[in-house]
């Protein structure tokens, strides 16, 4: 059956699916930040994505600014993620992070 945007009851259908789809990627994440290894592993991923650096590359081609951006991208959308699941959780890996450097 193809998606009829048109019909209300697919397009409700559709909703409680992207919304529970978005509810099990938030748990998951809550459940991954709860342990100290699921906090140092997206710090880790965090670090080097380089959400908190330029990924402008001085002296290097427009395509090593453009990668470095790529994954800046990324990481970007990650840390937004880890904030929506759990704004506590995701302050005590910063914490974490300031204290282990």
């Amino acid at each position: 059956m193809s998606y009829d945007a048109s019909d209300q009851t697919q397009v409700q259908t559709q909703n409680r699916k992207i919304q529970n789809r978005e509810d099990t990627k938030k748990n998951d994440l809550q459940h991954l930040m709860a342990m100290p290894e699921g906090r140092r592993f997206f710090r880790d991923i965090l670090q080097a994505c380089g959400v908190m650096r330029l990924s402008f590359a001085p002296g290097g081609s427009d395509r090593d600014s453009a990668f470095a951006e790529g994954m800046r991208n990324v990481g970007i959308m990650l840390h937004e993620q880890l904030q929506e699941a759990d704004k506590e959780l995701y302050l005590h890996m910063i914490k974490e992070m300031m204290t282990d450097e």
